[in-house]
């Protein structure tokens, strides 16, 4: 980054170093209004990711450059404290289509660090693979108060021996400051794959790469940090779509999901000297409503106690007799079991798009998901413990819901949003008054499910990659500049 591009940080860390009311305490304000739209008018978005917490609040918008040919990546810091925000822009040092082309897929903020993992892309042919294009998995972080003060950097990695990185968990461990697991696809096997990147103070950057070698056409769709777990879900590659359960070449598999689990410490320590290790195998009732789920789809986790490592799980699920959807949750107090399961019916083709709780867990999630129904994705939040069954749905015509986090330590949340014009929105709602909102509103209502106990699959975890070094690579940031934002709805009691 040359000296022209710093001149706007000095002018606007002078001007802004008056806090916000709402900002000088560690006790959290509410705002005075439950709902509110802010639009970023110079921002364009196509697919946009969003985490926060106490501090800081990062936007990740991805949006085609048409002169490139690529995808240009816009970080949206916002410093909560000094009341400033900025975006920060780069390539990933890719100079147009003829060389590679970034998506991130997951990101989070951990201890101060954004971290964030996804996919490179080449534009040609794998040697041995005829029409599937070169890729590598990659993880990358930075410090956002460290790019605003612009004194850090966008750091990036390829992982060859991962094809994608979809999904990741920060934790940390005595000697290790960051431990942080993400899942993807394996690069030789296409098997479902666990890389475990760690930062030790003494010997810096290093990583793993682990799949499990005795289950064929394993995928590994989420995983999740909690106080003293690292817990994954995954499933298999179904063969077919076929959803007639009397049918000679139904595929049972669209009824099983499997849990594993392992410490803080992450899968490789955790299991290194293990002699039989078993992943919790659940089959979903053949006479349950709501038991079948597509190929491949997005399965989230979420904590529902996070100090005393209890999870739960959802994921897009359809009725075998008709075309309907609906999202189906379950309460884990360990992985061999979920103890409660409900269901609330959305429209075909039902999809998670993206979850969250609170910071120390819930039972009752905020959940992003688009449907038949809900073309531009809808917010829902099931209330397990409600007499009336209730799950209040928030959706809109204007905006397309994309990404959702918790809103700092509130009981709130920031939802991402592209509008008709391609540029970005920030939805800010309040959950404990989600009857006051800028969205349309509807409500649904859940059917309780039994629980059930889990059959036990031998699960040989291998290694293949051990503590192998890693050498960073800066993305160079093209352009930074603050931000404009512009209020388009506030609905207040």
């Amino acid at each position: 980054m040359n000296k022209k591009q710093k001149w706007w940080l000095i002018p606007l860390m002078t001007c802004l170093l008056t806090l916000n009311a709402w900002t000088q305490s560690n006790t959290e304000i509410l705002y005075p209004c439950p709902s509110i739209i802010n639009n970023y008018p110079n921002v364009k978005d196509s697919i946009s990711l969003v985490c926060c917490d106490n501090n800081h609040q990062v936007i990740l918008t991805q949006h085609k450059d048409p002169e490139k040919g690529i995808t240009k990546h816009t970080f949206i810091i916002k410093d909560f404290f000094l009341n400033i925000e900025s975006y920060h822009t780069t390539y990933f040092n890719a100079l147009d289509s003829t060389d590679y082309n970034v998506t991130i897929n997951d990101m989070e903020l951990y201890n101060g660090e954004c971290y964030f993992c996804g996919t490179l892309t080449y534009p040609y042919e794998e040697i041995f693979a005829p029409g599937v294009l070169m890729s590598y998995g990659i993880i990358g972080h930075f410090s956002p108060s460290s790019i605003q003060n612009i004194s850090g950097h966008i750091m990036f990695k390829a992982i060859e021996e991962a094809r994608s990185l979809s999904q990741l968990t920060t934790t940390q461990y005595q000697g290790v400051t960051a431990l942080v697991c993400a899942v993807g696809i394996e690069k030789n096997r296409q098997q479902g794959c666990i890389v475990e990147l760690y930062n030790t103070i003494s010997t810096g950057w290093a990583y793993n790469l682990g799949t499990i070698a005795n289950i064929p056409d394993l995928h590994f769709s989420d995983i999740l940090a909690a106080y003293d777990s690292i817990t994954l879900i995954a499933q298999f590659k179904c063969s077919n779509g076929i959803t007639d359960q009397n049918h000679p070449n139904y595929d049972p598999k669209h009824q099983i999901f499997l849990i594993d689990r392992s410490g803080r410490t992450g899968f490789t320590q955790y299991w290194n000297s293990s002699a039989t290790h078993y992943m919790a195998h659940f089959n979903l009732n053949t006479d349950d409503n709501f038991n079948f789920h597509h190929n491949l789809t997005p399965m989230r986790l979420y904590n529902t106690d996070f100090y005393n490592n209890r999870f739960g799980a959802a994921f897009g699920v359809r009725d075998n007799s008709t075309s309907m959807g609906a999202i189906r949750l379950f309460s884990f107090p360990h992985k061999m079991k979920y103890d409660r399961s409900i269901y609330y019916k959305m429209g075909a083709t039902t999809t998670i798009l993206d979850i969250g709780t609170w910071a120390e867990g819930s039972y009752n999630p905020f959940i992003l998901s688009v449907d038949n129904n809900h073309t531009k994705s809808a917010l829902s939040v099931p209330y397990w413990d409600d007499p009336n069954t209730t799950v209040p749905i928030r959706h809109s015509v204007d905006y397309t819901l994309q990404s959702i986090s918790q809103f700092r330590s509130q009981h709130a949340v920031n939802i991402t949003s592209r509008d008709e014009s391609q540029s970005l929105n920030l939805i800010y709602q309040s959950i404990d008054s989600i009857h006051v909102t800028c969205l349309e509103k509807d409500t649904k209502h859940y059917a309780i499910r039994p629980a059930k106990q889990a059959a036990m699959i031998v699960a040989d975890w291998d290694f293949p990659i051990y503590e192998k070094d890693i050498i960073f690579t800066e993305a160079v940031i093209i352009k930074q500049n603050p931000v404009t934002v512009k209020n388009t709805c506030k609905t207040c009691y």
